[in-house]
């Protein structure tokens, strides 16, 4: 099932301007929601091989992150306000304790992208529209984007500081100066064959 643009941007000649209460207050129905050029995108929930990955990389960047007491682990639901004023979600994030000051906890969107970006692809999401969020995020502060490929068991590793690698899952990949000390095999993210 493709992604569905709402079109709630337009209400006769007048632009809808969205206010973070009411994208806060859409329902929750297991569809991941973006605010993207003005619109509201609509992506289907994510079917068992998403899921599973998604849950293998959260946990494992957890577990590693509150160890360290380095930041915050997020799902796909928390969204991040760029400077374009586009509402991103990618699948997990992190989010450096730096960024934070004292005992402050966000209640709302985080402003600025996360330190760490995943996306996972889904036949839902073009190549193109894929390319166009993670050129976004690296523009707004994320210093590092995986993209992971589920059925190609590999992660295209995207920086601001160093050419495009792909990791296959042989290999190992790390957090870098993001995510210090954090090296795991590839094949860690995905299921047991």
């Amino acid at each position: 099932m493709p992604r569905r643009v709402l079109s709630c941007q337009r209400m006769g000649a007048v632009t809808k301007q969205w206010t973070e209460a009411e994208l806060m207050a859409l329902p929750r129905d297991g569809r991941k929601r973006e605010f993207i050029s003005g619109e509201i995108v609509v992506s289907p929930a994510g079917g068992f091989l998403h899921g599973d990955v998604a849950v293998a990389i959260a946990s494992l960047l957890y577990a590693h992150v509150r160890a360290r007491k380095l930041g915050y682990v997020f799902d796909g639901q928390t969204g991040f306000w760029m400077m374009s004023g586009n509402l991103l979600s990618p699948d997990v994030s992190f989010v450096a304790q730096s960024r934070f000051s004292g005992d402050e906890r966000p209640t709302g969107f985080l402003h600025g992208a996360p330190d760490l970006a995943v996306e996972i692809l889904s036949p839902s999401q073009s190549q193109k529209e894929l390319d166009e969020k993670c050129r976004e995020l690296l523009a707004n502060g994320s210093r590092l984007v995986w993209i992971v490929s589920p059925l190609e068991r590999s992660v295209r590793v995207l920086s601001r500081e160093a050419a495009e690698q792909i990791r296959g899952e042989r290999d190992t990949i790390d957090g870098g100066a993001v995510l210090p000390e954090f090296s795991v095999p590839v094949s860690d993210f995905f299921p047991a064959r």
